[in-house]
């Protein structure tokens, strides 16, 4: 998760969470590097859409405590993220993410990717990782939505920023884009080092992707 460490709160569920872990990837395990043996993708081509074999997974703050809850469907040629997110029990964010990447995809040929999307004008993290650790470096990059309008999103690779629990990591690696492992999309209502999203609202949201290239 990109978002801020688990308090105590009487919703906390252990087992969930490492249910939820073990979903995504075995924590503690680390490939970073390991982008040479990895799937190269050049400028220009179809990273995820719908009906590709890289499917998207929910994490929400319920596995943290929380109530929000989200889910991740495919229909009509796009996918569509909807969920109710809530700050009750020190939670508000909704999540999805794909597993991790078997093997990882080099990106090394490309300058960044764009996201084509349709929100409903709230502001979004797009997230990409460069290992395989359950919570390692986040790089995360943020944008604001149309509500109701397709628009592309460009997110060059040195414009993501270095997070983990939404704290700016100082000090670390560039990002590897010869090893990206992960593809991820969150809804907070914090953006970074405890400031908060200037466009969240608790309560419904929708997203929709019609898919993520290189450029």
């Amino acid at each position: 998760s990109d978002e801020p460490a688990p308090k105590a709160s009487r919703g906390w569920q252990p087992a969930r969470f490492l249910r939820t872990a073990w979903y995504f990837n075995a924590p503690g395990s680390s490939d970073r590097g390991s982008g040479a043996t990895g799937t190269e993708v050049r400028g220009g081509a179809t990273i995820w859409a719908p009906g590709m074999d890289i499917g998207f997974g929910v994490l929400d703050d319920v596995v943290m405590g929380g109530v929000s809850a989200s889910r991740f469907r495919e229909e009509d040629g796009v996918g569509i993220w909807e969920g109710d997110v809530s700050t009750d029990n020190n939670g508000g964010f909704c999540g999805c993410r794909t597993r991790n990447l078997r093997p990882a995809l080099d990106l090394s040929r490309a300058r960044g990717v764009v996201l084509r999307v349709k929100g409903d004008g709230r502001r979004y993290k797009f997230i990409l990782r460069d290992d395989t650790d359950w919570n390692g470096t986040s790089w995360a990059f943020s944008f604001d939505t149309q509500a109701g309008r397709w628009m592309d999103v460009k997110v060059p690779f040195g414009a993501l920023i270095p997070t983990k629990f939404a704290r700016v990591l100082q000090g670390v690696p560039p990002f590897d884009s010869s090893s990206v492992t992960t593809l991820q999309l969150t809804y907070s209502k914090f953006e970074y080092d405890g400031g908060l999203n200037p466009k969240f609202q608790t309560g419904p949201f929708r997203f929709e992707l019609e898919s993520v290239k290189t450029f």
